[in-house]
Parts: structure tokens; sequence; C-alpha cells
């Protein structure tokens, strides 16, 4: 379910950055495959490797807090308009209220 709404911010970044849909929907296409080839190695080596969690989950979630922090919050701060500076801060409320559920129901 978390990955819902990151497909669609994925799309929308690709938009934003002046992709085509056509485009857009191809290279997230492309990123969610190799999304889930890595998924699968991952679920192979972890496996094997006994303390793989321990070291591979720090450096994910620092790779998505370096995402956030070095290219989505710039590219948020370059809008001037009220409106869509509340949508924005809406929607990222709403992102994280859907994971505060998930961890609910998780």
């Amino acid at each position: 379910m978390h990955e819902i709404p990151q497909e669609i911010g994925d799309f929308g970044v690709l938009i934003h950055s002046g992709f085509t849909k056509r485009r857009a929907l191809f290279f997230n296409f492309l990123a969610a495959s190799v999304a889930i080839a890595g998924t699968i190695a991952s679920l192979l080596i972890g496996e094997t490797v006994q303390s793989y969690k321990v070291i591979m989950l720090p450096i994910a979630a620092g790779g998505f807090i370096y995402t956030a922090g070095g290219d989505l919050v710039p590219e948020m701060q370059r809008e001037s308009s009220t409106k869509k500076s509340a949508i924005q801060i809406l929607a990222i409320a709403g992102g994280v209220g859907l994971i505060l559920m998930l961890t609910f129901f998780e």
C-alpha cells in the first residue's frame, strides 16, 4: 500500500520535470521494475547474511531522506502560490497519515 503514493509522487515529479506522460510512465515503470529486482535480491541475500537488515535499513532510510531533503524540498520551495503550497502541505500530511495508518494495520 505504501508504494501507491510513492509511484504517484514519482510520476508527478517526472511530469513537473518536463517529461511527457508516456515517457514519465515508462521511466516510472522502469524504476519500479528495478525496485522489484532489488527486493528479490535483498530477500535472497537477507536469508544468508545474518546482519543484512541491520546494515541495509539505515542505508535505505538515509537514501530516502537524502532524496527528500536534496531534491523535493527545494523544488517545493520554488512555488510561491499560497493555494499550491497549501495543497503540497495537505498532500504531505495525507502521506504521513497514510503511513501512520499502515503502522497500525501491519
